[in-house]
């Protein structure tokens, strides 16, 4: 086990939710590029207005018993980011998130989040001046590696991922004490 022992005055702009969102690596090279990512700022739109785009059998079998909820977009740089509630229950059961290229509405990057026993769907952020905590994330957080974006769940027995907007690298699952 390792352990750090940081002075509260060192984290002090990290306000209550600074264990959320620290990621920290011991190594030779510091692998982090530095003030590139960027809280995302979600606006809500009309449900109709979210991107029609086929989902995959599976996402699409899990989301038969549900009913579609509030729609929201981010645009960041070249990038639109669209993400669609789907209520099972008169709770939000699930998420899915579709990432586009602004010009050519590619598809850049697609995935589905679901609550389930011991993950939540993280509280969405929707203005800059309501953050208490701030959740999802995106931009460039290591060096030669694409944009990631991350912070759309909560999870009780586990630990965290990072995911790359680029179909060819694989999500980081982050190493976590989540001892209960």
């Amino acid at each position: 086990m390792i352990g750090f022992e940081a002075d509260a005055k060192a984290l002090s702009k990290f306000k209550d939710f600074y264990f959320h969102h620290t990621v920290a690596y011991i190594g030779k090279e510091d692998p982090f590029v530095k003030g590139q990512m960027k809280p995302i700022t979600w606006g809500k739109i009309n449900p109709g207005n979210f991107p029609k785009i086929k989902m995959k059998a599976e996402d699409n079998k899990s989301t038969i018993d549900k009913r579609i909820g509030d729609a929201y977009v981010f645009e960041n740089d070249s990038l639109h980011y669209f993400i669609q509630d789907y209520l099972g229950d008169e709770m939000n059961s699930a998420r899915r998130l579709v990432v586009l290229h602004a010009r050519t509405k590619a598809l850049v990057y697609e995935e589905f989040f679901f609550e389930e026993d011991g993950v939540e769907l993280a509280r969405l952020n929707y203005s800059k001046e309501s953050y208490n905590s701030i959740y999802q994330w995106t931009g460039n957080l290591f060096k030669a590696k694409p944009p990631v974006v991350l912070g759309f769940t909560s999870i009780s027995f586990g630990c965290p991922y990072i995911s790359f907007l680029d179909k060819n690298e694989k999500s980081i699952y982050i190493s976590c004490d989540n001892r209960h």
